[in-house]
C-alpha cells in the first residue's frame, strides 16, 4: 500500500477543519442542539390572548399589547435599513407620486447620519419603525 500525498492529505485536513469550524460555529450560535429551549421561548401561554386572537399587526405601547387588521384590499409597504440619501428619497417619490404612507424601519447608525432624509420621512406623512439595532 502506498503512503497518500501530501496534497490529498491536505485536502482532507481542511475539509475537517472546516466541518469542526462549522460545527462549533453551529453550537455556539444556538443552531445546533438546545432544540428544546428554543422553542419553548415562544410558549403559547406566554402570549397575550389579545394577540394570540387578534390580526396581523402587533403594536406594543405602554397601554400593552394590541393588534390591529388592515382594511380589506390594503398592502402595507415597509422599507428596512435606511434611511439612505439617495434610495429612500426616491421611494419617498414614488410613495407621494401614488398618495400612499409606507413605514421605514431604520437602522440607529443610519438615522444619525442622515437626520434630514429622516425629516422628509415623517414630513411625508410615512412613519418610521423601532430602530433596528
Amino acid at each position: 500500500m502506498t503512503a497518500p500525498r501530501a496534497s490529498r492529505l491536505l485536502v482532507v485536513l481542511l475539509v475537517l477543519a472546516a466541518a469542526l469550524l462549522m460545527g462549533v460555529n453551529g453550537i455556539v450560535t444556538a443552531q445546533i442542539g438546545n432544540d428544546g429551549q428554543a422553542r419553548d421561548q415562544g410558549a403559547a401561554g406566554h402570549v397575550p390572548e389579545a394577540v394570540q386572537a387578534g390580526g396581523p399587526v402587533i403594536e406594543v405601547g405602554p397601554a400593552g399589547a394590541r393588534t390591529l387588521a388592515p382594511p380589506d384590499h390594503t398592502v402595507a409597504l415597509t422599507f428596512d435599513d435606511g434611511p439612505d440619501p439617495t434610495w429612500t428619497r426616491q421611494v419617498l417619490d414614488v410613495l407621494r407620486r401614488h398618495g400612499v404612507p409606507g413605514t421605514f424601519f431604520e437602522v440607529g447608525s443610519r438615522a444619525a447620519a442622515h437626520p434630514d432624509v429622516v425629516r422628509e420621512v415623517l414630513a411625508a406623512g410615512s412613519s418610521r419603525g423601532c430602530p433596528a439595532s
